[in-house]
């Protein structure tokens, strides 16, 4: 079983602490236990209870009408709640949260390929994974879910695009090359798929490179393939030496690079060929507004 803070509670269920305070005194539906030093956490089964009562509440239900209600009756009311409204991006994140909370693979997964199969899978990075993974904390490791949850819900979201990457048709003859890797000190891999699946779908032929690439390799690669771009994340808080490092790089590269991630991460940095990208729209833009063929 995981336990929350208060800080991730509040993120990850969408109550402000003061509400829960408020609740809390008043209400008899969450009970969060104390450490020895007297201060409070929660478990899963009350950040599932949370992010439903914030459904339910979201949508009229009054607070003092839930706290009547059993466990399973608060359930049932969100669920037929789903049936009858309109799907929408904040729902589909409450209930993948929950499916990540509970490791629940059959659920997330509905969820996300029925959103796949509706829209496709570029609109469902877009507007849902990104979205979700934003929430999570997932993407900048701001400790919001705890490191099990990450890599489940990482690898059941890297299985889809993965697969949904090997479905997309070769990049055309004299297509723009460009380079994906992570840094040596990095290993958080979906973001660069993210970007492999964007890149493949706008008919670029991608090289990927994939994670802890040594810098040296990258200007070989460079010369090697004739690359027009490189792209890399830096999500994982560097040392000092480590941002040295990445400043000599994008300070002596070949190639244009384009930079996601935690824009923190990022010193100064004296290179023109260097562009920071701050959501996956700019590289869309990046990509789109570049010719695709020599």
């Amino acid at each position: 079983m995981s336990i929350y803070s208060v800080a991730q509670i509040e993120s990850l269920a969408g109550i402000s602490a003061h509400k829960l305070r408020i609740w809390e005194r008043r209400y008899s539906f969450i009970k969060p236990k104390r450490t020895a030093t007297n201060i409070r956490y929660y478990s899963d089964d009350d950040l599932t209870k949370l992010i439903n009562i914030g459904i339910l509440v979201a949508n009229g239900v009054r607070v003092s009408e839930i706290d009547r209600l059993e466990q399973n009756e608060i359930n049932q009311k969100v669920a037929q709640l789903s049936a009858t409204l309109k799907e929408d991006v904040e729902s589909e994140i409450a209930a993948l949260t929950i499916a990540m909370i509970n490791f629940d693979e059959a659920a997330f997964s509905c969820i996300l390929s029925k959103y796949i199969e509706e829209k496709g899978m570029f609109s469902t990075m877009m507007e849902l994974i990104y979205p979700f993974l934003n929430h999570v904390g997932i993407l900048w490791i701001t400790n919001k879910s705890i490191p099990a949850q990450e890599h489940f819900i990482s690898n059941l979201i890297r299985q889809k695009l993965l697969r949904k990457i090997d479905e997309l048709e070769p990049a055309p003859e004299g297509a723009n090359k460009i380079i994906l890797f992570l840094p040596p000190w990095e290993d958080h891999e979906l973001g660069l798929l993210l970007a492999q699946y964007m890149a493949k779908s706008l008919k670029w032929h991608v090289i990927y490179l994939g994670q802890k690439v040594p810098f040296l390799n990258i200007n070989e690669s460079i010369d090697t393939v004739n690359a027009n771009l490189v792209l890399t994340l830096l999500i994982t808080p560097q040392n000092e030496k480590q941002k040295k490092q990445f400043k000599l790089f994008a300070e002596g590269i070949k190639a244009p690079i384009l930079v996601s991630g935690n824009p923190s991460q990022l010193g100064e940095i004296n290179s023109p060929k260097l562009h920071i990208l701050t959501h996956p729209d700019d590289l869309n833009k990046y990509l789109t507004n570049n010719p695709t063929s020599n």
